[in-house]
């Protein structure tokens, strides 16, 4: 007479573990919208962030001074003619304006953003599948035995 518990009725019990499965799909749901939203700001940003770093003309290193003698022979002057100055690489090169970030930093920090967003979409499709088949157990007719 100790323990008088009355049992739970599995509809109840079946209920209660629906309710949770649902509240649990609808917050991966919401977690899914949340990320996209982010993904969605972040793209907007992309043309911000480009918009900072600037085209830089190519800026030549003054020609060397030629030598008036040569080592080891004092007062000696070199028959070699100048060489000419290296040509730039190329025409232009993309840096950052003074103070400004390069387009690498903006590249690396956009690509990790969206690594991370990536990441957190997943885990908010797996908290909503994991509803889903919580909803679904829940409901489904029990197994009869042979």
């Amino acid at each position: 007479m100790a323990s008088e518990h009355k049992p739970v009725s599995t509809i109840a019990v079946t209920w209660m573990a629906a309710g949770t499965g649902l509240l649990t799909f609808i917050a991966g749901i919401a977690m899914l919208i949340l990320v996209f939203t982010w993904a969605h700001d972040t793209l907007g940003t992309i043309d911000q962030a480009l918009a900072k770093v600037h085209v830089a003309k190519p800026v030549q290193a003054p020609a060397m001074p030629q030598p008036l003698a040569q080592p080891g022979k004092p007062g000696a002057k070199s028959a070699q003619p100048p060489a000419p100055a290296p040509a730039a690489a190329s025409p232009a090169s993309v840096t950052a304006s003074p103070g400004g970030p390069s387009l690498a930093i903006v590249a690396v920090g956009l690509l990790l953003k969206l690594f991370g967003l990536l990441v957190l979409g997943i885990l908010a499709g797996i908290v909503a599948a994991r509803g889903a088949h919580m909803v679904a157990g829940a409901l489904r007719p029990p197994a009869v035995g042979p």
